[in-house]
């Protein structure tokens, strides 16, 4: 559905302008504050309703407003007064009113103040909240779960960073690896080394006592010959004694002491190459694990970025080869403001022609700022796609609908 014949009167700027423009480009043009705008809001309020006016929208001095669309197929009118009452009325080509108008419309007329223009003009946020609504695409989950990847990498990198810095700072231990001694055990040693010498010594003191006992009863027995049989008895036990002991004295072994006693002296030095060869191994084994989870984290996101790129590829984009990112609109993988003039306003079209399905119908306010190449393809476009494009510029003498003071003062094709 395309426009027909357009009737709107005091309109904002408008006093009284009616209309059967052409299929096509249809060009609204005269100098500023003529109602060229108000023009092509007649069009915008008729078809989207009230959430598209203004606190204002009737001419001043006057009381009431009337804009009336043909579309072929129906006819809108919509009619207010200053007390900010409307009337809104959709018939079909034949047959009574509909009930409920504003439904009506509703189910036909997409974002229909879409200007191409001001779509390129937009940040590439803007432009991508655009092509959400247009094909439905919702990714905020995908874009959590990625900020979120994307957040512990940043921490996890700056982690690698630090723990490379403080290896890099560290003393790069030399020598065999060592292992810390545990002094509390080598006091251990110590102290049961010291109590088996004593007890040795202890054992020869005892073999001393024995031997001098010996002696005496020999010199007992030498003397005491009246005790001969006593003595020798007392003589036998005695060597038995001995033998025994002397046994026991050769199985003993002292143990080292004063080895053990330097190696107390070395446990600090030795503990602080231990600790060295310990940190150093610490710190390694975390920034290897710190690498690997970065790794996976990369791979992660680099999961989310394909099935954000699959979802994209399978959604019906107006245009082949558009998509976007979280920070805005692609065209063939690139950013879509390092596209062409003529593949930036084709996009544009695109969208705006999508955007609207069933009214064909593109409203251009910033028509100005379009060169002869820019309205040629306008016009081609318009022809391949079947859309009526209405383009307001600010130029006296320009072809269309010329409009001077809320009046059409001609029409030149």
């Amino acid at each position: 559905m395309r426009i027909i014949q357009l009737t709107s009167e005091n309109v904002k700027r408008l006093k009284a302008v009616n209309v059967k423009p052409p299929a096509g480009v249809v060009v609204v043009s005269g100098k500023n504050a003529q109602g060229k705008s108000s023009l092509l809001d007649s069009i915008m309020y008729a078809l989207t309703g009230k959430k598209s006016m203004p606190g204002r929208p009737i001419h001043d001095g006057e009381k009431k407003a009337r804009v009336a669309v043909d579309l072929g197929e129906i006819v809108v009118e919509l009619v207010w007064t200053s007390n900010e009452r409307s009337y809104l009325k959709v018939t079909p080509k034949e047959g009574e009113a509909f009930a409920s108008p504003q439904e009506i419309l509703n189910k036909l007329v997409g974002p229909l103040s879409f200007d191409p223009l001001l779509f390129l003009q937009q940040d590439g946020k803007k432009q991508v909240a655009t092509l959400k609504e247009l094909t439905g695409l919702n990714f905020t989950s995908l874009e959590q779960e990625r900020a979120k990847a994307y957040q512990e990498r940043t921490i996890v990198n700056r982690r690698i960073t630090d723990l490379e810095g403080e290896i890099k700072g560290m003393k790069r231990p030399e020598g065999v690896r060592v292992e810390p001694i545990t002094l509390q055990a080598l006091l251990a040693e110590h102290a049961a080394a010291i109590k088996t010498r004593q007890e040795n010594i202890g054992t020869r003191q005892d073999l001393a006592d024995q031997t001098e006992e010996r002696d005496h009863i020999k010199t007992e027995i030498e003397r005491l010959e009246n005790e001969l049989t006593r003595q020798k008895g007392k003589l036998a036990a005695a060597e038995q004694i001995v033998e025994n002991t002397t046994k026991q004295l050769d199985a003993l072994t002292d143990p080292d002491v004063a080895g053990i006693e330097e190696r107390i002296r070395s446990a600090e030095t030795v503990n602080g190459i231990a600790k060295t060869w310990t940190d150093w191994e610490v710190k390694q084994k975390e920034l290897t694990a710190n690498q690997e989870k970065a790794e996976k984290l990369t791979g992660q996101i680099e999961e989310l970025d394909a099935q954000q790129k699959k979802e994209l590829a399978d959604a019906k984009l107006p245009v082949v080869g558009l998509g976007f990112t979280e920070d805005g609109v692609t065209f063939n993988d690139l950013p879509l403001d390092q596209a062409s003039q003529a593949e930036q306003l084709r996009v544009g079209l695109a969208i705006a022609t999508a955007l609207n399905p069933k009214v064909r119908i593109i409203l251009i306010r910033t028509g100005s700022l379009l060169d002869s190449d820019n309205m040629k393809l306008l016009a081609e476009f318009a022809q391949e796609y079947d859309m009526q494009i209405w383009i307001e510029r600010v130029e006296e003498g320009d072809v269309g609908i010329i409009i001077e003071d809320g009046e059409v003062k001609e029409i030149r094709e």
